[in-house]
């Protein structure tokens, strides 16, 4: 797979081919300055460890979020801190409605 070397405001980054073979995304204010053929969506060195995203009381929606924003380099802040507790227990809702379904 080949992406695209990008640099703009925010620092340079690599944009991943899609499956279609073209290259979408370069944002406004960014410039190509290259490509770079075997490179893939996935990080180096990133650990996924999905395990750690089910809890007893079942699959935590805020965490899952937190851990691919983190996966895309994307900062945590205070705002996020807070969705991903209410997207927490907005999810366990709705896994007990389901459940109190069956």
């Amino acid at each position: 797979m080949a992406c695209l070397k990008v640099t703009g405001p925010y620092g340079p980054r690599l944009i991943a081919e899609s499956p279609d073979g073209n290259v979408h995304g370069v944002r406004p204010g960014e410039t190509i300055v290259g490509s770079e053929m075997a490179c893939g969506p996935q990080a180096i060195g990133v650990q996924y460890d999905f395990d750690s995203l089910i809890t007893p009381e079942g699959l935590m929606i805020g965490n899952v979020i937190k851990k691919v924003t983190t996966a895309l380099g994307i900062s945590h802040c205070l705002a996020c801190h807070q969705r991903q507790h209410r997207y927490n227990q907005k999810g366990l809702e709705i896994q007990q409605h389901i459940k109190d379904l069956f």
